[in-house]
């Protein structure tokens, strides 16, 4: 009877220790699960974490193409503003060139002018005396013939 006690006794931890065993199996499991999910929810951290920083980068190098492009496009630009002045400096020293040469071209006419005035007043002179030597030439003319009107009378 006290061997049938001590194993009914025994039975019954077995049994207790079996719920036990029984209960931290399935906490067990229950904690396996919980690790699954937290893994999962990490990977779809990482993969969502990983497609921002994918995201990041093709933004990024978007940007320095962007870049880029801009500063060859502001090269091209000042290329372009450099050669413009260029031109301008070479429109500038035209424009002083033919300033130059309408100064001298003034300064040639007004030395023409000032010597078609000295002329004309030279002519005027000529036309002058001419006129006072006709003048003369008239009465030396008018006096001979008076004489002559009078030698024939």
């Amino acid at each position: 009877p006290a061997a049938s006690e001590e194993l009914a006794h025994a039975l019954t931890w077995l049994e207790e220790e079996s719920t036990l065993l029984e209960a931290a199996k399935e906490e067990v499991e229950a904690l396996k699960a919980e690790r699954e999910e937290l893994l999962a929810e990490m990977a779809a951290e990482n993969g969502t974490r990983a497609g921002r920083v994918a995201e990041l980068e093709a933004q990024a190098s978007a940007s320095s193409a962007s870049a880029a492009e801009a500063k060859q496009s502001a090269e091209l630009a000042f290329a372009e503003l450099d050669a413009q002045l260029e031109v301008v400096s070479r429109l500038e020293e035209t424009l002083r060139q033919q300033d130059e040469a309408l100064a001298a071209s003034r300064d040639i006419s007004t030395s023409l002018q000032e010597e078609l005035e000295r002329m004309v007043n030279e002519k005027a002179s000529l036309v002058a005396e001419r006129e006072a030597a006709e003048g003369e030439l008239a009465a030396k003319q008018a006096e001979v013939m008076s004489r002559r009107e009078r030698m024939r009378e």
